[in-house]
């Protein structure tokens, strides 16, 4: 396994191995710092009574607030294909996003939430009419939308419901998706990897009931939304991708169930869903949109952690059926899905992560076995966190394989944050792409954007 994985990565692997092993000797000492611990004692009288506090009634509560975000990326090299004569070079972004909402907490400790956004790509603006090649799509220049919106209540103690477009995280795993399949994903932006910013929100209703340290959530859910995939020509979209995605819909529902235990030092989680893949399938109903009931799978799965000290293992295995196939929409099969990770966080100020997943489609035609994205393979992701400066500096180093075999790929992405004040950071960062088993887009770039929050 060593020797694919130096096989796939190259000198860049070689150079993302120089870099996580340098980022331990920044400083001059390594090691777990003693940390200080401070207990409060109580002593009691013998006999003495002791009276419970009362609880405070909730107090009502409205907290607006928002974020503006100036970003701007510029691709380093072209690796069109041979079909593709246009240069891709040069600036490829110089957005402004700006991010709303407001949480209101009521007397009878019910919660609102309103968020939304508002993106505007000054670039292809600003470039010339000769120099637009290629037509932009409307979600590169523009775009505006509701983010989260619901509403929570608790009608008893043991009861909480929650309404509304929202996000549902599964699963354990922090760089590869597994069990985490409820909202889709933007990926418009390949330099923004963290799933908690590409999380796309979904409209569902929640319903969570609380036994002990047990938690049973069911969840119904009547918007059909897909993932924002990069569009037909544009940086990172395949040749052979798809020329459209189907619509939002709030006719065709999904369904989900998720049985979480949480303990002391370890946890556990129990899932099943009948949901609509989130990427179409190539069964149209018209020439520009997909049709979201041809694509319906059912996922079973289960996921676990425990942690030790400064390590915290993971792990978690889903198993779906009904998938259709890419190349042939009559066809389906099944897939199970294996993920084993490690966080440790014993050297000082340091965060190592490390995921590995293996993908195993089975129960396929005999015309499936010959397309390389059916095969069984491996897929690796490990990150490195480091904070300097008094918290002030943070650098990660992330490196992602879609397979130990060099056609499949993969990318290594430097990104250092520094925090200007408690509401402004700074973030930049440089991309690189390896060479992938079909024609891609996949320009190395640097990145940067400014971040103001009120």
């Amino acid at each position: 396994m060593t020797g694919l994985l130096f096989c796939s990565c190259g000198r860049r692997g070689m150079f993302f191995l120089f870099s996580v092993i340098s980022l331990f000797f920044v400083e001059n000492s390594i090691g777990s710092e003693a940390e200080e611990m401070l207990l409060d004692e109580q002593y009691f009288t013998a006999g003495e009574a002791v009276t419970p506090a009362l609880e405070p009634e909730p107090a009502e509560s409205f907290h607006l607030y928002g974020q503006f975000t100036f970003g701007s990326s510029y691709n380093l090299s072209s690796q069109s294909p041979q079909q593709q004569t246009t240069d891709r070079s040069g600036p490829s972004s110089f957005l402004i996003k700006t991010r709303l909402g407001t949480e209101y907490t009521t007397k009878a400790n019910s919660f609102i939430k309103i968020e939304g956004h508002l993106l505007y790509d000054l670039l292809y603006d600003l470039r010339k009419e000769q120099e637009q090649t290629i037509e932009t799509p409307d979600i590169y220049r523009f775009e505006i939308e509701p983010d989260e919106l619901y509403l929570t209540a608790s009608p008893l103690p043991y009861v909480d419901i929650k309404l509304g477009r929202q996000i549902m995280a599964w699963g354990r795993a922090d760089l590869i998706r597994i069990t985490d399949i409820l909202n889709p994903l933007d990926m418009r932006q390949p330099e923004i990897t963290a799933m908690e910013e590409i999380r796309l929100p979904v409209t569902m209703a929640r319903l969570d009931l609380c036994f002990m340290q047990w938690i049973l959530t069911a969840l119904v859910i009547p918007e059909t939304r897909s993932h924002k995939l990069p569009a037909e020509g544009q940086h990172f979209a395949s040749v052979s991708e798809m020329k459209g995605s189907f619509e939002n819909s709030l006719s065709d529902f999904d369904y989900a169930l998720a049985v979480n235990g949480i303990f002391s030092k370890w946890g556990i989680s129990f899932y099943l869903a009948d949901i609509f893949d989130k990427i179409p399938s190539q069964k149209r109903e018209d020439d520009s949109h997909f049709s979201p009931s041809d694509n319906r799978t059912k996922m079973y799965g289960i996921a676990a952690d425990l942690s030790s000290g400064n390590v915290v293992i993971k792990t978690e295995t889903a198993y779906f059926t009904g998938i259709i196939a890419p190349n042939d929409p009559t066809a389906t099969f099944s897939r199970i899905n294996l993920l084993f990770g490690l966080d440790y966080s014993g050297f000082a100020d340091t965060l190592f992560s490390v995921e590995a997943a293996y993908l195993s489609p089975y129960s396929f035609t005999r015309k499936l076995e010959t397309d390389p994205a059916q095969q069984k393979r491996w897929q690796l992701a490990i990150q490195v966190e480091r904070i300097f400066a008094r918290e002030n500096i943070s650098l990660r180093l992330s490196t992602f394989f879609a397979g130990f075999e060099k056609e499949w790929g993969g990318y290594e992405k430097f990104e250092i944050e520094y925090n200007i004040s408690d509401y402004i950071e700074f973030t930049a960062g440089l991309l690189l792409f390896q060479p992938v088993m079909e024609p891609l887009f996949a320009d190395d770039r640097l990145f940067c954007r400014l971040t103001c929050r009120f």
